[in-house]
């Protein structure tokens, strides 16, 4: 007896199951194109979601003590290791010293970034580059001779305001030496805060700085 009341209660729990997996069968049979469809959907929004994380971050490099040329080199490469893929670059271009003397002329260049890093982790990031290639800056903000420098010039549409972080660059329109390059990579960006464009700030530039392209180039 105790045998028969066991089967009894394992055979409709059997039944249930063979039932349920019958009707998930046949639903997932006749749903399966719309299957496939939600499952690519899926996907697709996955990666517009990781792409949507990405960001595009227009920078500038310069630098005016020792191996200049070899300077950027090695920032680019350590950019494209931490930083993310460098997607464009400019030509590099030799400047005057602006804003302070010096005998040593700089170059620069300036080059699109995609970042999955915030603001204030790039502008850290950048700060540890300059350290690790050997800058030491002496306080006072004052304008001076550098191995490299880094800077954010623009950060598509965003405007930044902190006292360690201005995006926009705020002398992005007062500096050739930034505007010849910028406008080689993205002539039609536009300033989040004045609406200009770079070709625009390029022709209404006043800075009568001596600026041309360099001998050597990447």
């Amino acid at each position: 007896m105790i045998k028969k009341r066991m089967l009894v209660k394992i055979v409709p729990a059997i039944t249930a199951r063979s039932i349920l997996r019958k009707v998930f069968i046949s639903v997932v049979f006749i749903q399966w194109p719309n299957y496939k469809k939600i499952r690519h959907l899926y996907r697709a929004k996955q990666l517009e979601m990781k792409l949507s994380a990405h960001s595009r971050v227009i920078a500038g490099l310069g630098s005016n003590l020792g191996d200049r040329f070899a300077a950027l080199a090695r920032a680019l490469d350590m950019i494209r290791e931490e930083a993310g893929e460098v997607i464009a670059s400019s030509s590099v271009w030799e400047s005057e010293p602006w804003g302070f003397d010096a005998d040593d002329q700089f170059l620069n260049m300036v080059v699109v970034i995609e970042t999955a890093k915030q603001p204030r982790q790039l502008m850290q990031l950048f700060r540890s580059i300059e350290g690790r290639m050997g800058r030491r800056r002496s306080g006072g903000g004052r304008y001076e001779s550098r191995i490299i420098d880094l800077d954010i010039l623009l950060w598509e549409d965003r405007v930044i305001s902190t006292p360690n972080l201005e995006i926009p660059h705020t002398k992005i329109a007062d500096r050739r030496f930034v505007l010849e390059p910028l406008h080689e990579v993205a002539p039609d960006a536009v300033h989040p805060v004045t609406g200009l464009t770079v070709s625009d700030m390029l022709q209404m530039c006043e800075d009568s700085s001596d600026v041309r392209l360099a001998a050597s180039q990447f």
